[in-house]
């Protein structure tokens, strides 16, 4: 059983030795504690995870709140999650293009989480 700090620690080290991570591939490595009936959000109705457990929730945002980041979310297509084994929601539309005020309804966003590359100087 880990906790939601050293599942965010090895989130972001899978991220940097594979380039990327998608939630099928966390759910590779957690198992049944990745699993769960939690859906994350990240804009108004801009869903990026479906099936995700209360704990890597938490990892996640710990990743998204830590400064300097380690990880940034990135978008990529919806193959991806489809190899990767990642649960897509069905009757769910694509999130193309976010608008400024978010979707009125809820949209599913392809995305993965990759480690933060320096800027250049």
């Amino acid at each position: 059983m880990t906790t939601a700090q050293e599942m965010a620690d090895k989130i972001a080290d899978i991220a940097a030795a594979e380039s990327d991570i998608t939630h099928g591939r966390m759910i590779s490595a957690f198992g049944d504690e990745a699993r769960g009936d939690i859906s994350l959000e990240i804009g108004e109705n801009v869903i990026v995870m479906v099936g995700a457990s209360e704990k890597l929730t938490k990892a996640l945002r710990i990743l998204r709140d830590e400064t300097p980041r380690r990880v940034e979310v990135v978008p990529c297509h919806w193959l991806c999650h489809l190899s990767d084994g990642s649960p897509i929601p069905a009757n769910m539309p694509r999130a193309i293009r976010p608008p400024k005020k978010g979707y009125k309804t809820p949209h599913f966003a392809s995305v993965f989480w990759r480690p933060v590359r320096p800027s250049a100087p």
